[in-house]
């Protein structure tokens, strides 16, 4: 079990003093229990005014009331966010986030429930979790998008141990608060510059070669790394007083130690009220030291996904690049929550990041299960793109089977963005060889 250091906090408190920046343009942060905030503006606030509505009377609060509230950052990058304002958590007061860094170890103990999805995320129990969860409509099917950062009093000294505050966000019951590789959760041990205790252990903590001041990882380089261990320091900033890697100690304007960068998540979501979001942050391991979430106001968007078919009628989509000419690429308009395709602006679309040269109505068949290709359309006119290939410069890299998947990415003429993608295989592959062809669905 930890225990709070006093005399490192009041070490901390003098450097921090000494060293913090002006406090003039600090958070402001109105919580639940004093500030006027009740789950269902949180909700409103976090969905904003965008394309998505929050379903009234879903909206609900777990945890403490000290846990949760709104902020305006009017610092801007002296506090280290990118966020002007939204909606913040923590499983400590939220009021205690506001700059400067003045402790090591800022705590609030709750004594509330820590909760099990965030327990599952790492594997270790939790304490004092903050849930907001709400439903909401879409009026399309597609995509969901938002915005936030993660910060925490864990930073430096607990990095790469058992107590590993976590951060996630259910969007239908599925973790989408991920790193960019789409698959690690948002926590103390997956970002991070790694623990300043690394580099005076006479180990070789990374397996690199180079022990303790050896190691690069090791210098006073400003770069956010204070430790071998470190974990995709690339979205970490470092704001620890005992820690300064080179430069100013603790220079944000925010008490956390640490914070990531501003993060983007996205998840699938329904056409229609039947969506649901479950925000959640908790201490892990023990009830100490806090750790808060900062999630942008308004940037939650429900992104429409149409049903895209390169060259329609093939499959699969052998397509020579190297080759000049056009491609055809068609948006199907029978899909079930399907945008309406006269209201597309034909300018904004792009493939593979080719621009769109023109578009015309025609009712293209529907591609079906394997190699099965009806003669005649849905009687529901789609839209057929045409682009030139030597514009696809946004095609990634081929799988095994010669094949990637591109994206098709437009807005509506009132300015409503949506997206699709279909499968291109070149000649030679695997997939355009096979006698044995893919099962592709016929809607989103």
């Amino acid at each position: 079990m930890r225990t709070i250091n006093v005399l490192a906090v009041a070490c901390a408190l003098l450097i921090s003093l000494s060293t913090a920046p002006s406090t003039n343009a600090q958070l402001i942060i109105a919580d639940v229990n004093s500030g006027g905030e009740t789950a269902a503006s949180l909700a409103a606030l976090l969905i904003g005014g965008g394309t998505a509505s929050v379903v009234g009377g879903t909206e609900n609060l777990i945890g403490d009331t000290e846990c949760a509230g709104s902020f305006i950052d009017p610092g801007g990058t002296t506090t280290g966010l990118t966020i002007a304002g939204g909606v913040v958590l923590g499983s400590g007061r939220v009021l205690d986030a506001v700059g400067p860094n003045v402790s090591d170890s800022t705590t609030t103990f709750f004594g509330t429930a820590g909760d099990q999805f965030l327990t599952d995320l790492q594997n270790v129990g939790t304490f004092d979790a903050c849930v907001l969860e709400f439903d909401f409509d879409c009026p399309f099917s597609g995509d969901a998008a938002f915005n936030y950062q993660f910060t925490s009093e864990e930073y430096n000294e607990f990095t790469n141990s058992t107590f590993t505050n976590v951060f996630g966000w259910q969007l239908n019951g599925t973790n989408i608060a991920l790193l960019p590789d789409g698959v690690t959760p948002v926590a103390i041990n997956t970002v991070n510059g790694g623990n300043p205790g690394e580099c005076s252990n006479f180990l070789d903590d990374d397996g690199d070669g180079p022990i303790d001041a050896a190691d690069s990882d090791c210098t006073a380089a400003t770069d956010n790394i204070v430790g071998e261990l470190n974990s995709n320091s690339s979205l970490y900033q470092n704001n620890d007083c005992s820690d300064p890697d080179g430069g100013a100690a603790c220079p944000l304007d925010i008490e956390a130690d640490g914070l990531t960068v501003t993060l983007t998540a996205s998840g699938a979501v329904l056409a229609g009220p039947n969506n649901t979001i479950r925000l959640a942050i908790g201490d892990a391991g023990d009830a100490i030291l806090d750790s808060w979430a900062f999630l942008e106001e308004g940037s939650f968007e429900c992104i429409p996904r149409v049903k895209t078919d390169l060259k329609p009628g093939s499959n699969p989509n052998c397509t020579n690049l190297d080759k000049g000419g056009l491609v055809s690429v068609a948006v199907f308009g029978g899909c079930a929550g399907s945008i309406p395709l006269d209201q597309i602006n034909v300018g904004s679309v792009e493939f593979g990041g080719a621009p769109a040269l023109r578009a015309k109505p025609e009712d293209v068949p529907m591609e079906g299960p394997a190699g099965v290709h009806p003669d005649v359309g849905d009687g529901i006119d789609d839209l057929v793109f045409k682009f030139k290939k030597s514009d696809m410069d946004e095609v990634g890299a081929l799988g095994p089977d010669g094949c990637v998947e591109v994206e098709l990415r437009g807005f509506l003429l009132d300015g409503t963005q949506f997206k699709g993608s279909d499968i291109l295989c070149v000649p030679g592959g695997d997939a355009c060889n096979a006698s044995t062809l893919q099962d592709i669905p016929q809607c989103p």
